[in-house]
């Protein structure tokens, strides 16, 4: 039996298709979809035949619209608008829901879209890779950034499918323009570079040939000449002590918002060469390596060539070893979070993927609670129903009525919703985050798209079986009285006890995540950041001027040098022991410089005298744990090509923010090399004016370089910002996600405990106390509140805390407070939500309810 195409599609062809055409397309489609079957097998026909159908949905090709049609679908609005005027307070109700989650939908769709079409500037992005290093370390393989300088040469001579490398480094400088001066991060990059991406160029042309020519980004360029055309003027830039000089060749275009890798200042890749040393070798690395393959070209093809580096770096540079060299797309690069040391930020795939979900979840949300107030509402228009079958409606014409207003409400939800985005929600939600999302969708496609799958994703769903079900209704039945709506349905039960579950599983996780944050938040860093102050100096006449200066400061209580800075300026190397991989964080610091940062000594002693431990190091715990001593002091090990003698052991500390499990292996070094920067400890109080008045000393020192300080307290500013948004964020999700249940929950209590005035009545009559009638309102509530948490805390506990494991480097474990605290939560707002309902019940005058029955 040959397969047949989807119905679905195949219908709605004949539905929307002229008369006169639609035999002809549906014989030439299915035509095609034959061939396709057996070329390509049936998914993919069934695909390419779907989107045959969408490609031919034109108005050119619509059949006329029959008169009585449209004047029925008329008088379906017509009637739809009636009734949602009658029950305003259901239609409240269901509006304000269907809005607040069609506005958190888009604002959740938005997020994901721009993270997930990050860089979509550059036109041949799906052939763009970077060459990565994978490496062993500490027992387990990583990947690392940068590569041997010499691969981006080797790729281009020796294989034919790259079409162009393209090496990427950074420098810090000085660049003055007149008489400003700013500190930069100056970009060198092959000439190739502009070819493998598209920055677009407001002015100049694109290429970076001349080693004398610069490119600036459009808000450098404003930053340094303002509304003055920047073509053809000069700039300096200071490197250490060398100064040189450029002509601005191109201003690079505004980039999109959703650029996160475009240079600011680029020059030619040769200075950084000269100006720090390097080579074209196996020895020397490059922070990044681009290649642009040929699109006819399989990826698979070039990691297998890639695989004769290794053993020619290995046996040029045995100290650093890798396991492989390897390419990775660029899509990648922006999602995969566990590429150490990349220069392309993206953000983790995990958070995107979450956050659309907790939109289609709330979405989920608002149509439970239509389904269970549409069925229980449904009660105050049964003789409607019955009037329109008694004059001829049909089954069909009854729930065509139902979807009609249910389209309507959607439509005006989708209104509102889409203005609470634009308006209010988006720009919270980026005055939480580090950075601006647009109301702008990555394509018109993909905004028609999502509009009109959500329209219809919430008429189908929401809409289907309160229309079906309330269709089946027989007249008879209804003018009897045997029929009514809003007591106790098997399925409304499901709804309820399904929706109260995943709310319980949606506050928990709030609470779980903000747990977690702040425990992050508040771990020790292992040593007292407090009161320190950094400044990157790099010519050693400056930073011996300032030393001066410093000391002669009477709230200054102590001052040291180092090459490389925690915190601020973090140097990892390669050290193999004994057949052991390791990577090292290394600081050639002054004597006094541990003591300053209040890193606490475990055993031996700190540096006393430079010129004496020349030959002496100072490790972390963590080396001592990984090297397997037992006796650290005293030992003598082989580092960085000289024999050294571990004279201290410090604790464990962390050099960067919390985004490993465990610190990184420390040693500590001292008279190796010329320091960058001075470090500054003062009482916390007076740190600001310690911080102004060296200030004052850098203008008279260095007048012609800009002055940058750190805070050490603040090193860790940015993450903790981080942490502060998901924490708001889940806190924000957590209200609304209870919120939705609860306005479900209030429209659900009213129908029902209407229909129910008359039993509560006659009860009263009875001698039945107020609590009672609680008890009586209340019972098949608390029975689903049972079941929604004896199922939520296993699984929303065992899901939740997986999650939270994924997405956080460090974890606290799953403990008792976030659950109790989420079941109070939800039984308080819940409790409150019943009680405004039953407060009426309770103070209903009997005799008034039996009367007017």
């Amino acid at each position: 039996m040959r397969p047949s195409p989807p119905k679905w599609a195949d219908r709605f062809l004949q539905w929307f298709c002229r008369k006169d055409l639609v035999e002809f397309v549906r014989g030439d489609l299915h035509e095609l979809y034959g061939f396709r079957v057996d070329e390509d097998g049936k998914t993919k026909a069934n695909l390419a035949f779907i989107w045959d159908v969408l490609r031919f949905f034109r108005p050119s090709n619509f059949r006329k619209v029959n008169n009585s049609n449209v004047m029925m679908i008329s008088n379906y609005l017509k009637v739809g608008l009636r009734s949602l005027k009658r029950n305003w307070g259901n239609s409240l109700i269901n509006i304000s829901g269907l809005s607040l989650a069609v506005g958190c939908s888009i604002t959740t769709f938005l997020f994901a879209d721009f993270f997930l079409n990050l860089n979509s500037i550059h036109q041949n992005k799906d052939n763009i890779y970077q060459v990565i290093s994978r490496i062993e370390e500490n027992n387990a393989e990583e990947l690392y950034g940068p590569t041997p300088m010499i691969i981006a040469s080797r790729l281009k001579e020796d294989f034919r499918e790259v079409e162009h490398v393209a090496r990427v480094q950074y420098l810090r400088g000085n660049v003055k323009f007149g008489k400003n001066v700013f500190r930069e991060l100056i970009q060198f990059a092959d000439p190739s570079f502009l070819e493998v991406f598209d920055f677009p160029l407001a002015k100049g042309h694109g290429e970076l040939l001349d080693p004398n020519e610069v490119f600036l980004s459009n808000e450098m360029a404003i930053k340094y000449f303002g509304q003055v055309d920047p073509m053809g003027k000069r700039i300096d830039i200071k490197f250490d002590e060398e100064v040189l000089s450029f002509n601005v060749v191109g201003v690079f275009d505004q980039m999109p918002s959703n650029t996160t890798f475009g240079p600011e200042i680029l020059l030619h890749i040769d200075h950084f060469f000269r100006l720090e040393a390097r080579k074209n070798n196996w020895i020397d690395e490059a922070k990044a390596t681009f290649v642009s393959l040929r699109p006819e070209v399989d990826p698979a093809s070039a990691n297998q060539l890639l695989r004769d580096y290794t053993k020619v770096q290995n046996e040029a540079n045995a100290a650093d070893p890798v396991l492989a060299f390897e390419l990775i797309s660029f899509d990648e690069l922006t999602s995969n979070n566990e590429i150490q040391d990349k220069i392309v930020p993206g953000n983790h795939k995990g958070g995107t993927i979450a956050i659309a979900c907790i939109g289609f979840m709330l979405i989920f949300f608002a149509c439970l609670n239509y389904i269970n107030i549409a069925i229980a509402s449904a009660t105050t228009r049964l003789k409607e129903i019955g009037v329109r079958k008694v004059m001829g409606g049909s089954r069909s014409n009854i729930a065509t009525q139902f979807l009609v207003e249910n389209f309507l409400t959607c439509a005006i939800a989708m209104t509102i919703g889409t203005l609470a985005a634009y308006f209010l929600l988006l720009p919270g939600f980026n005055l939480m985050t580090p950075i601006v999302i647009p109301f702008a969708f990555s394509s018109v496609a993909t905004a028609v798209y999502y509009f009109l799958g959500v329209f219809f994703f919430l008429g189908l769903l929401s809409g289907s079986y309160p229309a079906l079900y309330i269709s089946r209704f027989q007249t008879l039945r209804i003018f009897k009285g045997e029929k009514s709506l809003g007591g106790r349905s098997y399925f409304t039960r499901v709804l309820l006890t399904v929706q109260f579950l995943l709310a319980f599983m949606t506050i928990l996780a709030s609470f779980v995540f903000s747990d977690n944050a702040r425990y992050v938040k508040e771990l020790s860093w292992g040593y007292n950041p407090e009161g320190i102050l950094s400044l990157p100096i790099g010519e050693q006449s400056t930073l011996e001027a300032m030393k001066s200066e410093a000391l002669r400061n009477a709230h200054i209580t102590s001052v040291a040098t180092a090459s490389g800075h925690m915190g601020v300026n973090n140097n990892p190397i390669a050290y193999d022991y004994l057949g052991k991989q390791f990577r090292v964080m290394t600081y050639d610091v002054m004597p006094g410089y541990l003591g300053l940062m209040n890193v606490p000594l475990i055993d031996g002693k700190y540096f006393t005298n430079e010129g004496a431990d020349r030959n002496s190091i100072v490790v972390n715990q963590l080396f001592v744990d990984q090297m397997g001593f037992e006796d650290p002091v005293g030992q003598q090990i082989e580092f960085a090509g000289k024999s050294k003698m571990i004279i201290g052991v410090v604790s464990n500390v962390y050099h960067a923010f919390f985004s490993s499990d465990i610190q990184r292996p420390m040693v500590f070094t001292t008279g190796q090399s010329e320091p960058n920067f001075l470090v500054v400890k003062a009482d916390p109080a007076n740190l600001v004016g310690v911080d102004e008045y060296l200030a004052e000393s850098w203008s008279v020192v260095a007048p012609f370089d800009p002055y940058v300080s750190y805070f050490q307290a603040d090193s860790f500013d940015r993450y903790y910002d981080n942490v502060d948004t998901n924490i708001w964020f889940m806190a924000v999700l957590g209200t609304l996600t209870i919120f939705l249940s609860c306005l479900g929950l209030y429209g659900l209590l009213a129908f029902r405990l209407q229909n129910q005035l008359k039993e509560f009545s006659i009860r009263k009559v009875l001698g039945a106390s107020k609590g009672h009638i609680i008890r009586v309102a209340n019972r098949e509530f608390i029975w689903i509140l049972m079941i929604a948490f004896v199922v939520g805390v296993p699984l929303g506990g065992f899901g939740i805390e997986g999650f939270v494991k994924a997405l956080f480097a460090i974890t606290k474990p799953l403990g008792a407070t976030p659950i109790i605290l989420a079941i109070i939560c939800m039984l308080f707002t819940i409790g409150l939500t019943v009680f405004m309902q039953i407060r009426k019940v309770i103070r209903i005058n009997p005799a008034v309810i039996l009367k007017g029955d």
